[in-house]
């Protein structure tokens, strides 16, 4: 990972996507959910990906967000 931008938007997605890689459910979900939602690069992919991952930890929110796009719901906090 790089240094981090100077603030804002960039400045939060840059340290959640360090909290999710470094194992943190938490950050895994709200990244996700980042990605589902539009808050960076709308990327379903990733989403599902974080989401999933989030999921398989034990993070309730995650694990019904995961259901949700499993019946192609969009994932909702």
């Amino acid at each position: 990972m790089s240094t981090p931008p100077g603030g804002g938007r960039e400045a939060a997605l840059y340290w959640l996507r360090a909290a999710a890689e470094q194992g943190s459910a938490e950050a895994m979900q709200w990244l996700g959910t980042a990605h589902a939602a539009g808050g960076t690069e709308r990327d379903e992919q990733l989403a599902v990906m974080w989401i999933a991952k989030a999921a398989a930890l034990g993070h309730p929110i995650a694990k019904r967000q995961l259901e949700g796009l499993l019946q192609g719901a969009k994932p909702m906090n």
